[in-house]
This record gives C-alpha cells, structure tokens and sequence, in this order.
C-alpha cells in the first residue's frame, strides 16, 4: 500500500518530535512549562517545520522584547515564509560577555535539533535592531 504525502510527513514529523523530546530531556533539566508549551504537537502538512528562538529579560518583559511579543512576531513571519513552529527555544537573557551563545541550555537545544537529519527547516529569532 502506498503512502500519501501527509501520511510520510506525518511519520517523519513523529521521528523528529520524539528526537526533540529527548534532547531536551538530556539537556534541560528543569522545565519553566509544561514540554508541550515548547514542542508544538500540531503538524502543518503543508508548511515546512521551523524553530522558533526567544531570549529574554526579567528586566525587559514589560516593553517590546516580552516573550509573548516576540513570538507574534517570529509566528508571523514564520507564516509569511511558510514555514510553521515546531519548537520553541526560550532563554534567559543572561550576559554575553562572560558567556557563550551556544553554552546557553536552549540554544544547544535548538542546535542538536537542527543538526537532526530529520529537520529541514529554518530558524526564527526576533531581531530589534
């Protein structure tokens, strides 16, 4: 029996959520929220996957860097793309002149994940300069 277009993306969309379960239950060890606020379980057959990433400041959440607002923006031109969110990275912004970007516990997240054979995707990050 041969399998339609949704069904094989559905199977690979599986493979590459259950590869993303586990390299966040090896890499972050206590979850702000619930898994399911960063790994989106709802597939888009017809939009590519896509990761979303978000830093953030206690200080800042009030103005135009809340993570609510960033993710308006990066879903928006994520859509415009057509590409959709598959998962969410979200990081305290903590400062980057002692500290690695990619020492940050999410972006190794979004980094394993995008070296994953299974994503073919893109990247999206909220930039306010």
């Amino acid at each position: 029996m041969c399998k339609g277009r949704g069904e094989i993306v559905d199977v690979k969309q599986s493979i590459l959520s259950t590869k993303i379960k586990e390299i966040i239950n090896h890499t972050i060890h206590n979850l702000k929220h619930k898994l399911e606020f960063y790994l989106v379980s709802e597939i888009e057959t017809l939009l590519k996957p896509a990761i979303g990433y978000i830093r953030y400041s206690s200080l800042k959440q009030k103005d135009k860097y809340s993570v609510d607002i960033q993710k308006q923006e990066i879903l928006q031109r994520a859509k415009e793309e057509g590409y959709y969110i598959l998962l969410w990275c979200v990081d305290e912004a903590v400062s980057a002149t002692h500290n690695r970007a990619i020492d940050r516990p999410w972006m190794q997240v979004l980094y394993q994940t995008a070296l994953l054979d299974e994503f073919q995707g893109a990247i999206f990050f909220y930039d306010d300069s």
